[in-house]
């Protein structure tokens, strides 16, 4: 969440209470997540005038693996499980839906938000960073912005975390990495095609429909909601 001046200033948001709080009781009833009849527009308020919002998502399945590793929860000889994933992914997925919300459709009508996807950021680190950049009125010059993208790469923050130099525990090689495999499509290592085909087929109704088309509707993941050929183009 970066101010005005600048200064950025992180956001943490406990996924499993968030659910529990207030989209268990929408899931079970039946209450579209994204509407305001889930999520009522005074939860973002007040909020402080001159401030900019950045929302950085990923695929929830992909946020469920990593973080089982980081913390070591639902692992069996160093793979997570899938009793842990078809648990939890539903509730990220549900979790992230309502962020995308507060910030595409709430947010926006009084403050400036902006929306980074962490597949693009590996895929494409300058033109997202340029976005931000752009976003944040910050003028980079490109031996700056290049910098920047090395400094951020993998390989940069494996070297820093083998050296201890990143934040908060450094386990380097190990399963509990906080800089692992580092690519989108990772988290499919872990378990087997049909687990990953009941978790995405569970997390897909919990999904705004812009997230599904982001996340699902692609050739790994479109065989498993049974959509047709016209869906993944449109």
């Amino acid at each position: 969440m970066p101010g005005a001046k600048g200064v950025a200033k992180e956001v943490h948001v406990d996924i499993k209470s968030s659910y529990e709080a207030f989209l268990k009781h929408c899931v079970e009833h039946g209450i579209k997540i994204w509407s305001e009849a889930c999520v009522l527009p005074e939860y973002l308020g007040p909020l402080p005038n001159n401030t900019r919002y950045v929302l950085i998502l990923r695929d929830p399945r992909a946020v469920v693996v990593s973080w089982a590793h980081y913390k070591n929860k639902g692992l069996v000889k160093g793979n997570v499980t899938e009793s842990y994933v078809t648990k939890t992914v539903p509730q990220v997925a549900a979790v992230t839906s309502v962020r995308y919300y507060w910030h595409d459709e709430l947010l926006r009508r009084t403050h400036p938000s902006l929306i980074l996807f962490y597949e693009d950021l590996v895929a494409n680190p300058v033109d997202e960073y340029y976005r931000l950049a752009s976003f944040l009125d910050v003028n980079l010059e490109p031996d700056v912005m290049f910098g920047v993208v090395d400094q951020t790469s993998a390989a940069s923050m494996r070297k820093d975390e083998k050296h201890n130099l990143l934040p908060g525990p450094n386990r380097a090689n190990s399963d509990r990495a906080k800089v692992r495999s580092a690519t989108p499509d990772a988290f499919r290592e872990e378990l087997s095609a049909r687990a990953w085909a009941n978790v995405t087929a569970a997390m897909a109704p919990l999904l705004h429909p812009a997230l599904r088309m982001k996340w699902l509707y692609n050739d790994l993941d479109v065989k498993f909601l049974g959509l047709k050929e016209h869906q993944r183009r449109h």
